[in-house]
């Protein structure tokens, strides 16, 4: 099953890569591209009525739930009537997959990839100055996405999971890992596995954990002496592949992280006494 936002080149990419793929559209893309199309004293009553299609329950609720926009929108709107028809039925995969209503809040739209990747430019979006001839962005990105995933919880009725793997026609072997996982302790995987991909602290976080202070601040020392030991125990350095191993991806993009800020601070001091001396000559030549 996947959860788009309306791409059609997504679409195509992705039935064509899983041609047996359930696709189900973003109901919150939808909602705002229908409001586009409408004056504003009508968007409570959209509003309304897509909260009314995520509500309900199976294939027959789900049906007569999307009639209803169907119906509004013809009477004043047909712009916004073809916005609807665009997505069809896809807007209600989930419902004709009988999944219960808990799922509806996270699986009808892209809400959960959508986060990770706006924590990710948050942390990225300021660096300017990126080196073509490094693996630079790729440790980059994955400090953002390991710092990104410490805040990954479980979803809203995640223990209903397994009902929707077994209209997916997944194995029973799969669904029964399934709920196994749902009814085990958070952050560790069913059965095997390394638990890298779970939602468990890594090591580096419960030693940034330690490293707090009575005020809630990072004692420094303390976590460079963590890195440095972090460092021994898995040996990378910077000019090879990316490190598999989270701690190390961790420990190395933190102190890539000291020293590209310490350079920025050099840069811009040196930048800052060349406009003063600048500025300084300009102003004893109006003088003279």
């Amino acid at each position: 099953m996947a959860v788009l936002d309306g791409s059609r080149a997504l679409h195509n990419s992705v039935l064509k890569h899983f041609p047996r793929a359930r696709i189900q559209r973003c109901l919150v893309h939808k909602e705002r591209n229908i409001k586009r199309c409408l004056s504003r004293r009508h968007h409570g009553s959209v509003s309304d009525l897509f909260k009314r299609l995520r509500s309900v329950e199976g294939e027959e609720a789900g049906r007569e739930a999307l009639a209803d926009p169907e119906r509004f929108l013809s009477r004043h709107s047909h712009k916004a009537l073809e916005s609807l028809h665009e997505a069809g039925e896809e807007l209600i995969t989930v419902h004709k997959l009988n999944a219960p209503s808990t799922l509806h809040t996270t699986l009808t739209n892209t809400n959960c990839i959508e986060n990770p990747f706006r924590n990710t430019r948050a942390k990225i979006g300021r660096v300017k100055r990126w080196r073509a001839e490094t693996d630079q962005a790729e440790r980059w990105l994955a400090y953002s996405l390991l710092r990104a995933e410490k805040g990954f919880r479980r979803i809203k009725g995640y223990r209903q999971i397994p009902v929707l793997l077994k209209s997916l026609g997944w194995p029973s072997e799969a669904v029964e890992a399934s709920l196994r996982s749902a009814l085990g302790p958070p952050g560790h995987p069913a059965s095997g596995g390394n638990g890298l991909h779970s939602t468990t602290p890594h090591p580096q976080a419960e030693s940034e954990a330690n490293c707090r202070t009575g005020t809630g601040q990072v004692n420094d020392k303390e976590l460079h002496r963590n890195e440095d030991r972090d460092r021994q125990r898995v040996s990378t350095g910077f000019g090879t592949s990316p490190p598999s191993h989270p701690i190390a991806v961790v420990t190395i993009i933190s102190r890539a992280e000291r020293q590209i800020n310490h350079s920025d601070h050099r840069e811009r001091d040196s930048y800052s006494y060349a406009y003063s001396e600048r500025r300084r000559r300009v102003s004893g030549a109006v003088h003279e």
